[in-house]
């Protein structure tokens, strides 16, 4: 679904792009590989000393599967490339699996030119955070949170990941938040529920249609879910529709596989609910190991029982080569449930 977006749009977000301290590393370079087709370099925006690599360095597509990220830091070491951006949702899986090399490898390159990795466009789980900052290094990583419909939220800087683990950063002073219920009630301040934004320029419409129904009171649900604390820094625990209900407990999908992700053998996790006859849903998971690395159900229970309340804890893990995803590198969690829910009656 295209959104219809207004010269004054743009206008504004190159002011609040240029204004903010989260882009004044090479503002221009990053607008320049903003506005040239994605097709150049498979979608990875690689910008700084040489932004003309944009139009003379292809890279391998890197929502291809077995994405060959090696190639990607070959390209960093020869061009002295300073900016990574990846306008896409698979760029915090491209970044797990580079900080999940192996180490005899990470240490053939010299990363020492890169001064900016950003991410936004998908959550970045915290376990991958912590590793981009050990190997990249603590001065580079910065991360954003936000949509098409209402332009840029947050901003999180370099120092901020360690001392806020799980946000997406704090929010921008011309953003006003609110969260709500299920029944679009607001809630108190710090408590979970759905991100409504109020953004000084906003969507007014998609391409072709009326006003959308999830712009209410000038404020857009973005179908998120998360809270707020009490210094602004918002956190985004997962998307509304993904959220599993068993026994009338919401249980957050990322969180579970954020656990699962730290054990030492996993690469990536899915977490999905699948039919219960008593609680309505349970939890199901699909895991996909490192290369070399194995790791059975038994003690991959085990290890999550330490990170999670027993409700939350898959009830079955299956493992599998590699994670189905979209062209954009988002978990194809629609397939992965489609066969459980096949004779349920009902779809999820």
């Amino acid at each position: 679904m295209a959104v219809d977006l207004t010269h004054i749009w743009h206008k504004h977000m190159t002011q609040r792009i240029s204004s903010d301290p989260y882009w004044k590393v090479n503002c221009t370079a990053y607008c320049l590989a903003m506005a040239l087709t994605d097709a150049t370099l498979g979608g990875l925006h690689i910008t700084g000393r040489q932004v003309r690599a944009l139009s003379s360095e292809p890279t391998p597509d890197p929502t291809s599967p077995g994405l060959n990220v090696q190639q990607m830091e070959e390209v960093a070491k020869k061009l002295r490339v300073d900016f990574f951006n990846k306008a896409g949702e698979d760029w915090p899986t491209m970044l797990n699996r580079i900080v999940n090399l192996p180490l005899t490898t990470l240490e053939r390159y010299d990363v020492s030119s890169i001064r900016v990795i950003s991410t936004g466009a998908s959550p970045c789980p915290h376990s991958v955070k912590r590793q981009v900052i050990a190997y990249f290094g603590d001065h580079c990583l910065f991360e954003s949170y936000g949509s098409t419909e209402v332009g840029l939220v947050t901003r999180m800087l370099p120092e901020e990941h360690l001392a806020k683990p799980g946000s997406c950063g704090k929010v921008l002073d011309s953003v006003e938040l609110r969260f709500t219920d299920a029944d679009g009630n607001t809630l108190p301040h710090g408590e979970t529920g759905e991100i409504c934004v109020k953004a000084p320029v906003m969507i007014e419409r998609y391409l072709n249609e009326a006003p959308p129904a999830s712009l209410r009171d000038g404020f857009f649900s973005t179908g998120d879910i998360g809270r707020i604390d009490e210094d602004g820094f918002l956190y985004v625990i997962d998307r509304k529709k993904d959220m599993i209900i068993a026994g009338g407990v919401n249980i957050y999908p990322a969180e579970v596989e954020n656990a699962l992700r730290l054990h030492p053998a996993v690469l990536d996790a899915a977490v999905f609910g699948i039919p219960h006859p008593e609680w309505g849903e349970e939890v199901k998971a699909v895991v996909e190991c490192l290369d070399g690395c194995n790791v059975s159900e038994a003690e991959l229970l085990a290890f999550v029982s330490s990170e999670l309340a027993a409700y939350k804890r898959p009830r079955s893990i299956e493992f599998v080569p590699e994670i189905p995803r979209n062209a954009a590198g988002k978990a194809l969690k629609t397939q992965l449930r489609a066969p459980y829910w096949a004779d349920a009656g009902k779809r999820i």
